[in-house]
C-alpha cells in the first residue's frame, strides 16, 4: 500500500499531536514517576548491551572483510609476475637519441631479467650499463636500438 506525502504528514502530525496530548494529561494528573527507577535502569542496561552486541558484530564484520580483502590483493600481487627480456647483450653496439642528439655506445652490464609486478614496470623497470666516448651510465633498453 502506497501512501501520499500529505497524507503521510498528516499522519505523522497527528501521532505527533497524540503524544504530546497524553504527555500534558500525565503532568496535568501530577503522576510524574509511573515507571520506577529501577525498571528505567534495566532498560539502559539493555539497550546498552544491544548496542554493545551490534558494535562488536559491525567492527567483526569489518575486520574480517578488510582481512579478506587485504588477502585476495596479497594474492594477486603474488600470481602476477611479467618476465621482460630484451634483445641486448654485453657487448652489443646500441644508439639512442638525446634531444636531437644521437649517441652511440657499447652494453657493459645488463640487469638480470627480473620479475616485475605488472607490464607497466616491467618496460620502466630495465636497465643496461652503457659505455660511452663521454662517460658510462645507466639506461633503459627501451629507448635504444640496437646497431648491426
Amino acid at each position: 500500500m502506497r501512501i501520499d506525502r500529505r497524507k503521510l504528514k498528516g499522519i505523522k502530525k497527528a501521532f505527533k499531536d497524540a503524544a504530546f496530548e497524553e504527555a500534558v494529561e500525565k503532568a496535568n494528573s501530577g503522576d510524574t514517576n509511573t515507571v520506577d527507577q529501577s525498571s528505567i535502569s534495566d532498560i539502559k542496561v539493555m539497550i546498552q548491551q544491544m548496542n554493545d552486541e551490534d558494535d562488536d558484530i559491525k567492527i567483526d564484520d569489518k575486520k574480517s572483510r578488510r582481512k579478506i580483502m587485504r588477502s585476495v590483493k596479497a594474492q594477486a600481487c603474488s600470481e602476477k609476475n611479467v618476465k621482460m627480456s630484451w634483445n641486448l647483450d654485453v657487448g652489443d653496439t646500441i644508439s639512442w637519441k638525446n634531444g636531437d642528439d644521437i649517441h652511440i655506445g657499447m652494453i657493459i652490464k645488463k640487469r638480470s631479467d627480473q620479475a616485475f609486478k605488472s607490464e607497466r614496470e616491467a618496460r620502466y623497470g630495465g636497465a643496461i650499463f652503457v659505455m660511452t666516448s663521454g662517460g658510462s651510465f645507466w639506461l633503459n633498453p627501451k629507448n635504444v636500438t640496437m646497431l648491426d
